[in-house]
Protein backbone atom coordinates (compact mmCIF):
# COMPACT_ATOMS: atom_id res chain seq x y z
CA UNK A 1 0.00 0.00 0.00
CA UNK A 2 3.26 2.60 1.07
CA UNK A 3 4.91 1.34 -1.87
CA UNK A 4 2.00 2.70 -4.41
CA UNK A 5 0.67 5.56 -2.48
CA UNK A 6 3.60 7.76 -1.04
CA UNK A 7 6.69 5.73 -3.08
CA UNK A 8 5.24 6.05 -6.56
CA UNK A 9 3.01 8.86 -6.26
CA UNK A 10 5.94 10.82 -4.45
CA UNK A 11 8.80 10.12 -6.19
CA UNK A 12 7.45 10.67 -9.94
CA UNK A 13 6.24 13.60 -8.75
CA UNK A 14 9.45 14.82 -7.81
CA UNK A 15 10.51 13.17 -10.77
CA UNK A 16 8.17 14.81 -13.41
CA UNK A 17 9.06 18.23 -12.05
CA UNK A 18 12.84 17.75 -12.90
CA UNK A 19 12.13 15.88 -16.23
CA UNK A 20 9.67 19.10 -17.14
CA UNK A 21 12.50 21.88 -16.19
CA UNK A 22 15.75 19.89 -18.04
CA UNK A 23 13.15 19.06 -20.72
CA UNK A 24 11.64 22.44 -21.07
CA UNK A 25 13.02 25.48 -19.50
CA UNK A 26 16.69 24.56 -18.90
CA UNK A 27 17.64 21.85 -21.30
CA UNK A 28 21.33 22.35 -21.13
CA UNK A 29 21.25 22.49 -16.85
CA UNK A 30 22.40 18.24 -17.03
CA UNK A 31 26.03 18.55 -18.13
CA UNK A 32 27.56 15.68 -15.87
CA UNK A 33 25.87 13.03 -14.39
CA UNK A 34 26.23 14.11 -11.41
CA UNK A 35 24.13 17.07 -11.97
CA UNK A 36 21.24 14.66 -11.77
CA UNK A 37 21.90 14.02 -7.90
CA UNK A 38 21.74 17.31 -6.87
CA UNK A 39 18.22 18.03 -9.21
CA UNK A 40 17.15 15.29 -7.53
CA UNK A 41 17.88 15.79 -4.22
CA UNK A 42 16.99 19.33 -4.79
CA UNK A 43 13.35 18.39 -5.88
CA UNK A 44 13.24 16.28 -3.33
CA UNK A 45 14.66 18.88 -0.59
CA UNK A 46 11.65 21.25 -1.58
CA UNK A 47 8.71 18.52 -1.43
CA UNK A 48 9.71 17.22 1.69
CA UNK A 49 10.23 20.65 3.63
CA UNK A 50 6.45 21.39 2.12
CA UNK A 51 5.34 18.15 3.00
CA UNK A 52 6.89 18.49 7.00
CA UNK A 53 5.46 21.95 6.97
CA UNK A 54 1.44 20.97 5.83
CA UNK A 55 1.54 17.56 7.34
CA UNK A 56 2.68 18.32 10.56
CA UNK A 57 0.55 21.76 10.83
CA UNK A 58 -2.63 20.49 11.70
CA UNK A 59 -0.75 18.69 14.78
CA UNK A 60 0.62 20.95 16.15
CA UNK A 61 -1.66 20.84 19.51
CA UNK A 62 -1.29 18.91 22.78
CA UNK A 63 -1.20 15.46 20.78
CA UNK A 64 2.73 15.76 20.57
CA UNK A 65 2.60 17.42 17.36
CA UNK A 66 5.48 19.53 18.14
CA UNK A 67 7.80 16.32 18.78
CA UNK A 68 6.64 15.02 15.77
CA UNK A 69 7.49 18.08 13.62
CA UNK A 70 11.36 18.06 14.94
CA UNK A 71 11.19 14.24 14.10
CA UNK A 72 10.21 14.65 10.37
CA UNK A 73 12.71 18.20 10.06
CA UNK A 74 15.74 15.80 11.08
CA UNK A 75 14.45 12.67 9.88
CA UNK A 76 11.47 12.92 6.82
CA UNK A 77 13.28 15.96 5.20
CA UNK A 78 16.89 13.92 4.66
CA UNK A 79 15.57 10.86 3.96
CA UNK A 80 13.74 12.59 0.93
CA UNK A 81 16.53 13.77 0.18
CA UNK A 82 18.35 10.07 -0.32
CA UNK A 83 15.35 9.32 -2.38
CA UNK A 84 16.11 12.04 -4.65
CA UNK A 85 19.55 11.24 -5.09
CA UNK A 86 19.01 7.49 -6.07
CA UNK A 87 16.64 8.53 -9.37
CA UNK A 88 18.73 11.61 -9.56
CA UNK A 89 21.79 9.35 -10.01
CA UNK A 90 20.12 7.40 -12.60
CA UNK A 91 18.61 10.44 -14.39
CA UNK A 92 22.35 11.87 -14.91
CA UNK A 93 23.83 9.06 -15.77
CA UNK A 94 20.78 8.37 -18.46
CA UNK A 95 20.96 11.06 -19.85
CA UNK A 96 24.96 10.18 -21.47
CA UNK A 97 23.35 6.39 -22.77
CA UNK A 98 22.31 5.65 -25.76
CA UNK A 99 18.46 5.31 -25.93
CA UNK A 100 17.26 1.77 -24.98
CA UNK A 101 19.93 1.88 -22.20
CA UNK A 102 18.80 5.38 -20.73
CA UNK A 103 15.49 3.95 -20.19
CA UNK A 104 16.46 0.90 -18.56
CA UNK A 105 19.06 3.00 -16.04
CA UNK A 106 15.82 5.51 -15.47
CA UNK A 107 13.54 2.79 -14.62
CA UNK A 108 15.81 0.85 -12.46
CA UNK A 109 16.70 4.00 -10.66
CA UNK A 110 13.21 5.06 -10.08
CA UNK A 111 11.55 1.77 -9.14
CA UNK A 112 14.52 1.37 -6.49
CA UNK A 113 13.82 5.14 -4.80
CA UNK A 114 9.91 3.98 -5.25
CA UNK A 115 10.48 0.49 -3.16
CA UNK A 116 12.72 2.19 -0.43
CA UNK A 117 10.64 5.23 -0.02
CA UNK A 118 7.40 2.91 0.32
CA UNK A 119 9.05 0.44 2.55
CA UNK A 120 10.77 3.00 4.64
CA UNK A 121 6.69 4.23 4.90
CA UNK A 122 5.49 0.52 5.85
CA UNK A 123 8.28 0.03 8.35
CA UNK A 124 7.11 3.74 10.13
CA UNK A 125 3.63 2.35 10.94
CA UNK A 126 4.59 -0.28 13.09
CA UNK A 127 5.22 0.85 16.34
CA UNK A 128 8.15 -2.20 17.47
CA UNK A 129 11.58 -1.49 19.05
CA UNK A 130 13.12 -3.89 16.56
CA UNK A 131 11.61 -1.94 13.45
CA UNK A 132 12.84 1.03 14.82
CA UNK A 133 16.22 -0.56 14.71
CA UNK A 134 15.84 -1.67 11.24
CA UNK A 135 14.69 1.67 10.37
CA UNK A 136 17.74 3.32 11.90
CA UNK A 137 19.68 0.22 10.10
CA UNK A 138 18.18 1.65 6.57
CA UNK A 139 18.50 4.71 6.87
CA UNK A 140 22.43 4.86 7.89
CA UNK A 141 22.90 2.37 5.14
CA UNK A 142 21.34 5.03 2.55
CA UNK A 143 23.39 7.32 3.79
CA UNK A 144 26.54 5.26 3.40
CA UNK A 145 24.79 4.64 -0.41
CA UNK A 146 24.18 7.94 -1.03
CA UNK A 147 28.00 8.71 -0.48
CA UNK A 148 29.58 5.55 -2.21
CA UNK A 149 26.81 6.61 -5.59
CA UNK A 150 28.09 10.07 -5.36
CA UNK A 151 31.63 8.51 -5.90
CA UNK A 152 30.73 5.94 -8.48
CA UNK A 153 28.93 8.60 -10.58
CA UNK A 154 32.18 10.98 -9.73
CA UNK A 155 34.37 8.27 -11.32
CA UNK A 156 32.19 7.55 -14.56
CA UNK A 157 32.71 11.56 -15.32
CA UNK A 158 36.55 11.10 -14.93
CA UNK A 159 36.44 7.99 -17.04
CA UNK A 160 34.85 9.94 -19.31
CA UNK A 161 36.55 12.41 -19.23
CA UNK A 162 33.26 14.89 -18.77
CA UNK A 163 34.67 16.66 -15.72
CA UNK A 164 34.17 20.43 -16.77
CA UNK A 165 35.52 21.94 -12.97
Amino acid sequence: YFILRAGVVEELLKFSAVFIVVKYLAPRSVVRPTDGIVLGCAAALGFAVYENFFHNLFLLDAQGGFQAFLLGTFIRVPIHALYGAIWGAAFGISRFLPLPQRYVVLCIGLASSMFVHGLWDTMAQTKTLFVFALMLLLYAALWYGCFKLWSRVNAIELVRGANHE
